[in-house]
């Protein structure tokens, strides 16, 4: 029918194939074996076939007894028809199928890590993830598609997100950089690696951008990944170091500041001593006693100042 040009009549058929498959009954595993290349040969027919098989599918996902080779399978159909709505831009229905399968591995992680994890990780193709992006700089205002571009990205994993971490770096338009540094943030742990390699980069800004993602992801060592940061030859990369640190509220955080007072430039120097005389914390006191009988790396005509807010600490 489709060869032939017959879409109307080719989606009443697949409509049709999917009702007889809902009546209440498991769908046979011969059915779920060949639905792929059905759901396949379909590509091209647009029309309310999809939500409803769709539908059909992720209810059969919920049921019990667990059958891991079952789930592989209703999975395996799942992505299918995910993959081939999204190259038509269905990114709702993705983000439907994609739910359903995380529904479905929250519900027992241990239980599905094998059979449904990765699922997740293949309801798009890659050209896809790249159109979200797409689209997310042309709606970077649209809270909802934000949402919706975060959750698609994280199930893409690295895939996913190393193209926005690209794009934050040649993108010149700074609200659209603000955004794509939200939209990372949102992407959640996911995107906590991308950035930690990041952290050594030869570009100061691409490490300063590092520094704020794994800030907003609340990286569980951002103090022992950040604290080399601090003697960075870029003033702009020890600046958003320390400030990440400083809004992380990271324990741990006076001992490093006061050790690294002689790499700081002056006007952080400054900062980071003001932070110390609020913070009060007894482990900086090695730093600061280190600091003060030292005395070198102290800019000459701030020697005072600096000496004196040292003391105070």
């Amino acid at each position: 029918m489709l060869k032939q040009g017959h879409g109307a009549e080719a989606s009443a058929i697949g409509k049709h194939y999917f009702e007889t498959l809902d009546e209440g009954r498991e769908i046979p595993t011969e059915d779920l074996s060949r639905i792929p290349d059905f759901l396949r040969s379909m590509a091209g027919v647009r029309t309310d076939f999809w939500p409803q098989a769709a539908a059909r599918l992720a209810e059969e996902l919920k049921r019990e007894p667990f059958s891991q080779f079952r789930d592989l399978q209703v999975t395996n159909c799942l992505t299918s028809s995910s993959k081939t709505v999204a190259i038509y831009e269905d990114f709702e229905l993705v983000l439907a199928v994609g739910s359903a399968i995380e529904r479905r591995v929250n519900s027992d992680p241990t239980l599905h890590n094998l059979c449904c994890a990765p699922a997740l990780r293949n309801v798009l193709n890659l050209s896809s993830a790249d159109r979200i992006l797409e689209i997310f700089e042309q709606k970077h205002d649209d809270s909802g598609w934000s949402k919706t571009a975060s959750t698609l990205l994280r199930w893409a994993g690295p895939a996913g997100v190393e193209p926005v971490f690209r794009e934050l770096e040649e993108q010149k338009a700074a609200g659209i950089r603000l955004a794509l540094l939200r939209l990372i943030i949102r992407i959640g742990p996911a995107a906590a690696d991308a950035a930690r390699q990041r952290l050594s980069h030869p570009h100061w800004y691409v490490v300063r951008n590092a520094c704020k993602v794994l800030a907003g992801l609340k990286h569980p060592q951002l103090l022992d990944e950040l604290a080399p940061l601090l003697r960075h030859a870029e003033q702009r990369v020890q600046q958003a170091a320390f400030q990440a640190l400083i809004e992380s509220r990271v324990p741990g955080r006076a001992a490093v500041f006061a050790e690294m007072l002689p790499h700081l430039n002056p006007h952080l120097m400054e900062q980071a001593l003001n932070e110390l005389i609020f913070l009060k914390d007894p482990a900086s006191l090695p730093g600061l006693e280190a600091f003060v009988t030292a005395q070198t790396a102290i800019p000459i005509g701030a020697q005072a100042n600096v000496l004196l807010k040292a003391v105070h600490a």
